[in-house]
């Protein structure tokens, strides 16, 4: 995986917390379950840190007609690694809202330092026709302040698989699934890992995802260079894309 001298000019950039609107914040500690041998936080339970407190969050609200949600797009800048036994405190908030998309933003903080950025696009969508559906008023007044008026966007940016990409397979296994009825955003991760996560990797990393169409359990063909994979469902365009980059 390529190390990439990580420029704060050129850094990702990620709404701040607000000083207006709801934020909502959550406390846990890193487990046993959530790290590998040396006491890192996998990559696979950040994000599933991270989708929780989301869900988490909506719980909260009591909203009376939250729809359901599939995430098109994230972006985790992870600085410092969560480590065993680390307790760290978790913030999130919409940061810009579509006509039936929103951003969330979350940040999670740790007491020995961890220190971790995420940004993932959520799509609205109709619980029996599984399309996209706008908002009502009712999240629009609780999530709207936050945002500040920024406009979420639902394009995607990473290409596909180079000609020359290595090709490979995966199994993903009926645990895989989530209530969707899909693979779950997090055990693609472990895929990377295994694929793109090296021994001795840098305590910083960087990856974009994009998902594109679920992926149903069973074998799928998957194609990677040094720094991207994709998950390609039989010879269809890839279901999902990812990069990943080694901060200096």
């Amino acid at each position: 995986m390529p190390r990439a001298t990580h420029d704060s000019r050129q850094a990702p950039r990620f709404a701040p917390l607000p000083d207006t609107g709801r934020v909502y914040r959550q406390r846990s500690l890193v487990g046993p379950g959530d790290t590998a041998a040396d006491g890192r936080a996998h990559l696979d339970a950040i994000v599933r840190w991270i989708q929780e407190v989301a869900y988490a969050d909506v719980v909260d609200v009591e909203m009376g007609e939250p729809g359901a949600w599939v995430v098109r797009r994230s972006h985790v800048l992870v600085r410092q690694v969560p480590r065993f036994g680390e307790r760290i405190e978790l913030a999130t908030f919409c940061s810009a809202i579509g006509a039936s998309v929103a951003e969330r933003r979350t940040r999670i903080e740790g007491n020995h330092g961890s220190e971790v950025d995420a940004a993932v696009l959520w799509v609205h969508i109709d619980d029996e026709a599984r399309t996209p559906k706008r908002f009502p008023d009712e999240f629009l007044s609780i999530y709207g302040p936050s945002a500040d008026g920024r406009r979420a966007r639902s394009g995607l940016h990473l290409p596909p698989p180079p000609d020359d990409a290595k090709t490979g397979s995966w199994r993903f296994g009926v645990a895989d699934v989530d209530l969707a009825d899909h693979v779950n955003n997090t055990a693609f991760l472990r895929l990377l890992a295994d694929v793109l996560i090296h021994p001795g990797a840098s305590d910083g990393l960087e990856l974009e995802a994009e998902y594109r169409s679920p992926v149903r359990p069973g074998e799928v063909s998957v194609r990677s260079t040094e720094d991207r994979l994709w998950v390609v469902d039989g010879d269809r365009r890839p279901s999902a894309a990812f990069r990943l980059t080694t901060l200096a």
